[in-house]
């Protein structure tokens, strides 16, 4: 079983992950797709690079997970490498 983070690229949201976390899971899969700070509809957008690193580092603390696979869409390349 692996661990996947799914990171979705601009103007998304984790929901548009829903697809393949439906494939991930039967094959017996963790998957989490979060929302990145800033986006989705009635949200703050005015956050920073910081920010959205330092939520994205928190959720995953909070859900405990440790040893991920990491997928993340090109624009949001820089701040997975944080």
């Amino acid at each position: 079983m692996l661990n996947f983070v799914l990171i979705h690229g601009s103007w998304h949201t984790g929901a548009h992950w829903t697809p393949v976390v439906g494939h991930l899971h039967p094959a017996g899969h963790q998957a989490f797709a979060p929302t990145v700070l800033g986006h989705g509809e009635g949200v703050e957008k005015r956050v920073n690079h910081v920010q959205q690193v330092d939520d994205l580092v928190n959720q995953l603390i909070q859900r405990n997970l440790h040893d991920i696979v990491l997928v993340v869409l090109e624009c949001f390349r820089t701040t997975a490498r944080e």
